[in-house]
C-alpha cells in the first residue's frame, strides 16, 4: 500500500513533467517471527508453510536452517 500526503500546492511550471513523487515512504520490512521473540531484530527473508500444523512463519536465513524438511519455503520479495 502506497500513501500520498499533498505537502502544498504551487503554480504549475512551464514544461515540468506531472504528476510529481517527491517522497516515498519507506517500506516497511517484517521482522522473523522466532528472532522476535528472543528479543533480536532481524529482517524476515523466506515465507515457511507447514502443511501438517496449517502453521505460516516469517524466517530469516538463520532460522530457515532449523526447520524441518517437510516444510514449503518460499522467498519474500521486497
Amino acid at each position: 500500500m502506497n500513501l500520498i500526503e499533498l505537502i502544498e500546492i504551487k503554480e504549475e511550471q512551464v514544461g515540468g513533467t506531472y504528476p510529481q513523487v517527491i517522497e516515498k515512504n519507506k517500506q516497511r520490512k517484517k521482522l522473523c517471527e522466532r528472532c522476535k521473540l528472543n528479543g533480536k531484530k532481524e529482517i524476515a527473508k523466506y515465507n515457511v508453510y507447514d502443511f501438517e500444523d496449517e502453521l505460516v512463519e516469517q524466517l530469516c536465513e538463520a532460522c530457515t536452517n532449523s526447520v524441518s524438511e517437510d516444510v514449503d519455503i518460499s522467498k519474500i520479495i521486497y
